[in-house]
C-alpha cells in the first residue's frame, strides 16, 4: 500500500498518508473553490480527468472521501481532443490522434481513433522521470557556469542560495519565452560582498537551447514511437495520423516547444486545459 509522508507547515511532526487520503485533501480544496467560484453552498458532482496509464478505482473513491459523486472519469487524452473539438470538425466521422503531453516532471504519449462518436486509445507510452523541469534544470546548469566563468561566483555553494533561485526562476522565464520567440535575455543580479552588485546578462538563442536539452527531445520522441508502435500505426506511416494535441503550457507549456514542433512533421494544435474537454 503506497504512502506519503507530509511535513506539515510550521515544524510539525511528519504525517503518513495513504495515497488516497492525499488525493481526497487536494479534492476538498478544489471543491471549496469551485463553491467559492461558482457562488454555491455546495458543489456534489465531478467529471475527472486522469492520465491514460492510471486506473480509476482509487481516484474516484477519493473524490468520495471528498464528498464528490463522479459523474464520469476521462483520460487527459480524450479530454484534450475533446477541449480542441476535434471530435465535431476536424475528424469528419473517423481519424487518428496523436496526444502528446510533456508536463513539469512527467511526460506521455498517446494516439487515439476516433470511431463511431467517440475516441479509443489504441497506443500509449510514459516517462514519469522526464518533464518541463528536466528542461527548466538543463538552462540552470548553463547559466551557473557562464557565472562562474565570468564571475568567478559559484551559484551551487550553500552562501549562494537566493542566487541559485534568481537563476532558477530566469531559466523559468526564458524558457517560455522561447517557446514562440528565437532569444530570451537573461538577467541576474550576483551579491558582492567585497563592493557593489555585479551583473550577469546573457542571451539564450532557440538554438542554444535546443543543443542543451537535445538528448531530452529524443526521449520524448521516443515516447511517440513507442506508442506508434503500439497502435500499429508505423513511423513511416506518419500520414495516418490526422491530427496532433500538443498538451500544456511550458509553465508547463513544454510541449509547445519549436523543437518538438519541428521533430513531429505534423500540424499540431496546442491545448491548455485538459478540463475543457473534460466540460
Amino acid at each position: 500500500m503506497k504512502r506519503l509522508f507530509v511535513s506539515p507547515s510550521g515544524g510539525a511532526a511528519w504525517q503518513r498518508f495513504r495515497i488516497w487520503e492525499a488525493a481526497a485533501a487536494v479534492f476538498t480544496e478544489l471543491r471549496s473553490r469551485a463553491e467559492a467560484h461558482t457562488g454555491r453552498s455546495r458543489v456534489y458532482h465531478t467529471v475527472l480527468t486522469v492520465p491514460y496509464y492510471f486506473g480509476d478505482g482509487e481516484v474516484i473513491f477519493a473524490a468520495t472521501l471528498a464528498g464528490l459523486r463522479t459523474v464520469r472519469v476521462v483520460d487527459e487524452p480524450t479530454a484534450a481532443a475533446v477541449a480542441h473539438g476535434l471530435h465535431r470538425w476536424r475528424l469528419r466521422g473517423r481519424g487518428n490522434v496523436l496526444v502528446l503531453h510533456v508536463g513539469g516532471g512527467t511526460s506521455a504519449a498517446a494516439v487515439l481513433t476516433y470511431r463511431d462518436g467517440g475516441f479509443e486509445g489504441v497506443g500509449s507510452a510514459h516517462n514519469l522521470r522526464l518533464g518541463g523541469d528536466d528542461f527548466s534544470r538543463r538552462i540552470t546548469d548553463h547559466l551557473v557556469q557562464l557565472i562562474k566563468d565570468r564571475h568567478g561566483v559559484d551559484a551551487t555553494s550553500k552562501d549562494n542560495v537566493s542566487l541559485l533561485t534568481k537563476i532558477k526562476m530566469e531559466s523559468e522565464r526564458a524558457k517560455k519565452e522561447l517557446s514562440d520567440q528565437h532569444c530570451a535575455h537573461v538577467n541576474v543580479g550576483i551579491p558582492n560582498n567585497a563592493g557593489p552588485v555585479m551583473f550577469f546578462s546573457e542571451m539564450l538563442t532557440r538554438a542554444k537551447f535546443e543543443e542543451l536539452n537535445r538528448d531530452l527531445f529524443v526521449r520524448v520522441m521516443a515516447l511517440v514511437d513507442r506508442a506508434m508502435r503500439e497502435s500499429r500505426l508505423k513511423n513511416q506511416s506518419r500520414h495516418l495520423v490526422d491530427e496532433v494535441v500538443l498538451v500544456d503550457r511550458w509553465e508547463h507549456e513544454d510541449s509547445k516547444d519549436p523543437a518538438a514542433r519541428q521533430e513531429l512533421l505534423w500540424r499540431e494544435r496546442t491545448d491548455e486545459h485538459n478540463g475543457a474537454g473534460a466540460a
